[in-house]
């Protein structure tokens, strides 16, 4: 379970709401137990009846701009008019300030400079209930580290709904401080004003940094996922374009699976070449791995993958994917390939590829680093490997395979094309 869960809705408020407690808020003023000092007892100064404020709710005070507004209840005195709550607050001398409990937030960006995540803690849940939420002109940072306890923070959309979360910066929307922990799951994300290859969904430069995008759709000019440091996730079940950039960047030392996506159009807006891969692996450091497996890898401007991979121990399971109608190859090895690293790419199929379908920038190692086999090939214009044998088991597909590659419909069809790849895939049902 979640330590708080902070509802928001088109119709809540920032000034009146702190998104978790009473369904009707708590309102009021509030002074600091000890004025002008920093403090977790709040004194409640209109005398407010504290019935049906309890352990895990969240206070919202109206502090000044870029310090902190929210904070968990621990315990509620209805007596002595107070509230105990989890981080302190300063309240200046002889200043009371407005306070909310309970309600529904309006706003994740409730004061110009600061986002409600930096207030979280372990397992907050900020849930977004149907419609558009706009973020406003600043960047997320996540400070809460995880714990077996009470998890990642959590940024969900509600259950039968896919919520919009909007922003027009060409900043990043979110970023992490060293181990923190986010989990971001059934929301539309999307800027679809910005050109900047900057404006990413999440940015994570810090070490040790954990995160989980699940069954989302996300838009934006710069990569969606861009990292550049020692990092553990994965991506599940979602939607990723990202109009200027690569869709996802992993670099340095990371470690992600990357499961049932749709990463397509990455790139496409942006005239220069060279830009837009589905996925940009950039693995310079011993123990960078990535398993990319069932996804649909798509119409990018460049290459559906591309693996720059010149360090020793490190390895990719590339496995039941479709790259199709990619502007460069749909999987490229850019570097000579070590026999210590070791790649796997099996069960894929390679179709209508603007150069060739699996190719490695230099035959030196590629063989004994890249084993491939039991893929299909169909229509890639510059042929079907470079600089790598063709695996034994793979088949050269006698027609487009798919039931409507033209309405994104990617299953294997059921005429003489889509048998040849079932005949072909190892472990293949259905």
């Amino acid at each position: 379970m979640a330590r708080s869960t902070l509802l928001y809705s088109t119709g809540g408020s920032n000034t009146a709401a702190s998104g978790a407690g009473p369904t009707t808020a708590k309102t009021g003023t509030a002074a600091a137990h000890t004025f002008g000092a920093a403090t977790t007892l709040i004194t409640l100064t209109d005398f407010p009846t504290l019935s049906g404020v309890a352990v895990n709710d969240v206070l919202w005070l109206g502090t000044s701009l870029g310090t902190r507004h929210l904070s968990r209840v621990i315990s509620a005195d209805n007596a002595a008019k107070t509230v105990t709550v989890e981080d302190s607050f300063t309240i200046a001398l002889g200043s009371p300030v407005d306070y909310a409990i309970g309600g529904k937030r309006l706003s994740m960006v409730g004061d110009s400079s600061r986002t409600d995540v930096e207030d979280a803690k372990a397992g907050w849940r900020f849930e977004l209930e149907a419609g558009t939420h706009a973020w406003v002109s600043t960047l997320g940072v996540v400070p809460a580290v995880g714990d077996v306890t009470y998890g990642p923070v959590e940024l969900v959309g509600a259950s039968g709904s896919t919520p919009v979360l909007t922003w027009t910066t060409d900043d990043p929307l979110l970023s992490l401080n060293a181990n923190a922990h986010l989990r971001i799951h059934n929301l539309d994300v999307q800027n679809t004003t910005s050109t900047a290859d900057t404006a990413r969904v999440l940015r994570i430069t810090a070490n040790a940094g954990y995160y989980e995008l699940s069954e989302s759709l996300f838009k934006c000019a710069g990569s969606v996922l861009y990292t550049t440091n020692n990092n553990i996730g994965r991506i599940i079940g979602c939607d990723i374009e990202s109009t200027y950039n690569d869709g996802i960047v992993l670099a340095n030392r990371s470690v992600c699976t990357i499961l049932k996506c749709v990463i397509h159009g990455c790139g496409v807006s942006k005239a220069t070449s060279g830009t837009g891969q589905g996925i940009s692996l950039t693995q310079e450091s011993a123990g960078s791995m990535a398993a990319i497996v069932s996804c649909i890898i798509r119409d990018n401007y460049s290459s559906g993958i591309s693996v720059h991979s010149n360090e020793t121990l490190v390895g990719n399971l590339i496995l039941n994917n479709v790259f199709h109608d990619n502007g460069d190859y749909g999987i490229w090895f850019r570097d000579t390939m070590t026999e210590r690293a070791r790649h796997v790419v099996a069960n894929n199929l390679f179709t209508s590829n603007g150069a060739y379908g699996l190719a490695a920038n230099s035959s030196v190692g590629s063989d004994i680093a890249i084993w491939n086999d039991h893929n299909g090939y169909w229509d890639n214009l510059s042929g079907e490997t470079d600089n790598i044998t063709k695996g034994s088991s793979s088949v050269t597909v006698s027609d487009d395979p798919y039931r409507d590659a033209a309405n994104d419909d990617y299953n294997l069809g059921t005429d003489a094309a889509g048998g040849e790849c079932r005949d072909v895939g190892y472990g293949y049902e259905g």
